[in-house]
């Protein structure tokens, strides 16, 4: 499962525009598959969950509703951290000045699909 994973992570990367890399967490932290480049991959799946809670924390205190998608942005780069309805995590990164909406697009794309795969 966790090759099967790694090669829709590649295809995600592969047709995205100005991503750099991308991770499949379990919402403990767990790596479950990962394609990313300069960073420790199991160090960013521990961070993925932690995001994701944080994330959760601040919408439900401030009465959002339910956490979609976390972006941070630096002067480096940008990351979007996304839960997959209770299954899973996914990390989408660009090391460019990124162009926020096209981070969005790409996560939109993946999530849809490995979801689906999660979830069999």
């Amino acid at each position: 499962m966790n090759r099967i994973l790694a090669d829709e992570l590649r295809a995600i990367l592969s047709d995205a525009i100005g991503i750099d890399g991308a991770l499949l967490a379990t919402t403990d932290g767990l790596l479950l598959a990962g394609s990313v480049s300069g960073a420790e991959a199991d160090t960013l799946a521990a961070m993925c969950s932690a995001t994701s809670g944080l994330s959760a924390q601040f919408a439900a205190c401030l009465g959002f509703g339910a956490s979609t998608t976390t972006v941070i942005q630096a002067a480096g780069g940008c990351v979007a951290v996304h839960p997959l309805l209770g299954t899973g995590i996914l990390l989408v990164y660009s090391r460019e000045v990124a162009n926020v909406a096209l981070l969005h697009l790409a996560v939109r794309q993946a999530s849809t699909r490995l979801t689906a795969m999660l979830a069999d």
